[in-house]
């Protein structure tokens, strides 16, 4: 029998919502692989440059969607209580990468080839902190998710109260102005003569302020909200040409900088950047604007049920990234022979943190039905004693 739920929900969403995950897990693949330690010279690194710079889109992708589907929400009790699934899902994946973890390497570092590491005991105020400080794992999204979240409803304010779409545009294009315009201006060394530096060098000289590049969270939700409104009509085919014509850019711009020594990571290649902005609209423009009518059910369900994994998955995964990239690199001593492993240990890494996410999930399901039950109990209770 089909869910009502299921198939009330925008399939564009939830598929979104895995691709932006699944673009988390393998830009870890380059964090974990020795990419970064190696010159960009030759085929395979050049081809791992380019899934640096397509896959930036990850996190933006995610405050689009945030945008997109909590554009309406407004501050009241039932808005804040949703945060208690979030934070219930960092909680348990903290714990996971703290106690599953050393369960999984000590079982398995022999099967792996990894050297065995002798654990220190865990210090409850320790972990305490690590929970408190967000210093945990990728525990970093969770810090700034926090607080846009807190912003949210006070965001959609600000929009709303834009009473023309117009208005609403220029406040999308102020936002991206202050944040993403920089990263492609302020990238050259201007000579004394004020002429470009054709060499690309690592110093960049200030053309126009960027202070307000670290707003970035805030040009992607107005985006998202944007879209949720007015939801452009653009072809499939002229969204994908778009992903790539971006995409290329991006690749391009990376190469010069990089090409001949390590790779050059700069505003250019990070989450304000305009080519990463590009990337992210045009992918969200090309799932939004797919049609989903003829879309079997069974295809709904799996991506609907794994979009409710995604925080999980995200935060989960250090755990296998730990576990399969010293395997991989021990195995493997050449950075470019690595690249073919790709579709090996990314995929693996993303089941494997989905088993991990389901079981936290199906854990705050269960809290959340016995903390129900209690309150009914005790609220039956006091009825029944006024009675």
């Amino acid at each position: 029998m089909r869910n009502e739920k299921i198939m009330k929900r925008d399939p564009a969403m939830d598929i979104l919502r895995c691709v932006a995950c699944f673009g988390v897990v393998s830009v870890h693949f380059l964090l974990n692989n020795g990419f970064y330690t190696r010159e960009v010279a030759g085929a395979h690194m050049a081809a791992m440059v380019l899934i640096r710079s397509f896959f930036g889109y990850c996190v933006p992708l995610f405050l689009m969607l945030s945008g997109y589907l909590m554009c309406n929400k407004r501050p009241e009790k039932k808005y804040y209580k949703k945060f208690g699934k979030i934070y219930f899902i960092y909680v348990g994946s903290v714990l996971a990468c703290i106690f599953l973890f050393r369960f999984l390497y000590s079982s398995l570092y022999q099967a792996l080839g990894i050297p065995k590491i002798e654990f220190a005991p865990v210090q409850f105020l320790v972990t305490v902190k690590q929970l408190l400080c967000f210093s945990g794992s990728y525990s970093w999204y969770i810090e700034m998710y926090a607080g846009l979240f807190l912003l949210i409803p006070f965001l959609n304010v600000l929009y709303h109260g834009l009473k023309t779409q117009k208005s609403k545009k220029l406040l999308v294009l102020t936002c991206i102005a202050l944040t993403a315009l920089p990263s492609l201006i302020n990238v050259f060394h201007i000579q004394n003569d004020f002429s470009v530096d054709p060499s690309f060098t690592d110093s960049r000289d200030k053309i126009i302020p960027e202070w307000w590049t670290k707003i970035y969270p805030l040009t992607y939700y107005f985006i998202g909200s944007y879209l949720r409104e007015y939801k452009p009509k653009i072809k499939v085919s002229v969204c994908a040409l778009l992903v790539i014509i971006s995409t290329g850019a991006s690749f391009a711009f990376n190469l010069l900088k990089s090409s001949g020594k390590k790779f050059v990571s700069g505003m250019w290649i990070e989450w304000n950047s305009l080519f990463v902005l590009a990337i992210t609209v045009s992918i969200f423009l090309f799932f939004l604007n797919l049609k989903y009518d003829k879309c079997p059910y069974a295809v709904k369900w799996c991506f609907a049920k794994l979009s409710d994994l995604c925080l999980g998955i995200y935060l989960t995964s250090w755990i296998f990234d730990k576990l399969f990239y010293p395997a991989l690199n021990a195995r493997v001593p050449s950075i470019d022979e690595r690249l073919w492993y790709y579709f090996l240990i990314v995929p693996a890494v993303f089941a494997c943190s989905a088993v991990v996410s389901y079981l936290i999930l199906k854990a705050y399901q269960l809290c959340s039905y016995l903390t129900g039950r209690a309150v009914n109990a005790v609220k039956n209770k006091r009825t029944a004693s006024t009675e």
